[in-house]
């Protein structure tokens, strides 16, 4: 499945990443009061956009992954109970938000309403629909609290520490991800409320080279429940079994110049070579072993371009 929330994503934050090479961002001499004050103006623009970006893609995300869920042909009562409640109680808040959203709009809001609430009926049938919206929508902003309850919705166990590990996996380790998750939420709401506000030109680098880490784990976390769920894996449907970092298997290829290497487990030997990445991950998803693995595309530097979850 082509995630396009995925794809949008970093699409943005490679245009995000490429905004902050200009010069206009970094503040001048003291002296230089209007290039400072506009550098300023453009920093606190870019927090914003930034934090967006994120907030964006975690709900047109999850969004997918209760699609996914949808044709797994697992009855819904089957379900873990917190996805139960969420598509059913929490989607009626985001359709709600929404809704109204679109009625101030002069969109079709009516034709909105009777869509989505068709798919909580569905809930009744062997085949059905989860609503997209069932998570965050509600919600203006999300904060470090959001995030824990969205995937322990999906049994993730401890949600930082399993995000912290498979950043530090990938070799993009984020120390402490709850934190660079609530200071980008921070440095939004700042800018976004004062007018005096001012985001650090390092603060804005820092973020654009972890988010991707940032969102692959997460990502990574919440396609390996769809899975779970699509593999009818009984404990973790019926039993008190929690997501961990150790259940995610990840593959790695890097480019090198002008061609992509498929990477040794540990993600320092070449085992393979390839002229295009479509060719490399075609490759690894050929081989049984491989094909529900996540992979990882990076430079030679190590600085994550991509991720393939399968989903």
């Amino acid at each position: 499945m082509i995630s396009a929330a995925k794809d949008s994503f970093i699409e943005r934050i490679r245009i995000y990443n490429h905004a902050l090479q200009h010069s206009i961002l970094i503040d001048s001499l003291l002296t230089n009061i209007d290039h400072n004050e506009r550098a300023r103006f453009l920093r606190n623009g870019l927090a914003i956009t930034g934090f967006n970006i994120l907030e964006d893609f975690i709900k047109n995300r999850i969004g997918e992954v209760l699609a996914l869920i949808s044709t797994s042909g697992i009855d819904f009562s089957r379900l873990p109970e917190r996805i139960q409640e969420i598509t059913l109680f929490h989607s009626l808040k985001g359709i709600h938000v929404l809704s109204q959203r679109k009625k101030d709009n002069s969109e079709d809001w009516k034709l909105f309403i009777q869509q989505e609430t068709e798919k909580i009926s569905s809930t009744q049938n062997t085949t059905y629909q989860l609503s997209p919206y069932s998570i965050g929508w509600d919600k203006s902003n999300l904060g470090k609290s959001d995030i824990e309850s969205f995937l322990g919705h999906f049994k993730v166990g401890n949600v930082w520490v399993n995000i912290n590990e498979i950043s530090r996996a990938i070799g993009q380790t984020i120390p402490f991800p709850d934190q660079f998750f609530q200071s980008a939420g921070s440095r939004r709401h700042s800018a976004a409320h004062n007018p005096n506000a001012l985001v650090s030109y390092i603060d804005l680098e820092a973020y654009g080279l972890s988010v991707k880490s940032f969102a692959f784990a997460l990502d990574a976390l919440l396609s390996q429940s769809a899975r779970f769920i699509i593999d009818n894996d009984v404990s973790y449907l019926t039993t008190s079994k929690k997501i961990v970092h150790s259940d995610i298997q990840i593959r790695y290829i890097k480019m090198v110049n002008t061609s992509y290497k498929e990477m040794s487990a540990n993600n320092t030997t070449v085992i393979g070579s390839f002229p295009t990445l479509a060719a490399a991950v075609s490759s690894l998803r050929g081989r049984r072993n491989y094909q529900n693995e996540f992979i990882v595309v990076s430079d030679s530097a190590n600085n994550l371009l991509f991720w393939h979850t399968g989903f």
